[in-house]
């Protein structure tokens, strides 16, 4: 009944029915499902990106363009993310790493300091599987990063590791780490869609159904 409550409700409601009708959550809600349908799990990787929104005009100390900022959903298969697949529940998976294909052009110019590096990346996977890596390095710009996502775990903490804020890495597919920080989301920003789950794992009732 406080009036407080009820307005940031009704603006989180509108917020969301928003996003849901105007920016594509609805749509990537269906590509979700049909991934599911395909493979017996999918899931919806959310995160900030810093590059999209509204320009700002101005730039940062680093030179680069300031944005707005915006939520960005992409739908993984289970061939794009890997974790421990004998934890029974999502919610005890403690790691995982996500694998991403991005225009090597567009990521120099969001991580100058590692320019070259990026630049003189292959579009070759780093886990070198012929059944589903094609090699289309004369007609794609588009290489492979990974993510390395731990979620926080107070109390973790020594003098050679410190998973008390969580890790998210970005390396290349060379293997450079282009980013390093706390995990800033303090959770998974992963969400599985499973039809059923099978014992001892949560994935659907087969790994590639």
């Amino acid at each position: 009944s406080d009036p407080h409550v009820t307005d940031r409700i009704e603006i989180y409601n509108s917020l969301v029915e928003y996003d849901y009708t105007k920016k594509g959550l609805g749509d990537k809600g269906f590509e979700a499902g049909e991934t599911a349908w395909i493979f017996s799990t999918s899931w919806a990787f959310i995160e900030w990106d810093f590059y999209k929104g509204k320009d700002q005009k101005f730039e940062d100390e680093n030179g680069q363009r300031v944005f707005t900022g915006d939520w960005d959903c992409s739908i993984l298969s289970p061939f794009d993310i890997y974790f421990d697949p004998s934890k029974n529940r999502w919610e005890d998976v403690e790691c995982y790493i996500v694998r991403q294909k991005k225009n090597k052009y567009i990521l120099a110019s969001q991580y100058p300091a590692f320019r070259s590096e990026i630049i003189g990346c292959d579009n070759r996977d780093w886990v070198d599987n012929p059944t589903f890596t094609l090699d289309f390095e004369n007609y794609s710009d588009d290489i492979y990063i990974y993510k390395y996502i731990h979620r926080p775990i107070p109390g973790l903490r020594s003098d050679d590791y410190d998973l008390e804020q969580g890790r998210y890495v970005t390396i290349l597919s060379n293997g450079t780490v282009i980013e390093d920080e706390p995990n800033y989301y303090g959770e998974h920003n992963a969400f599985p869609l499973s039809f059923s789950k099978k014992r001892y794992s949560v994935y659907g009732d087969t790994d590639a159904f």
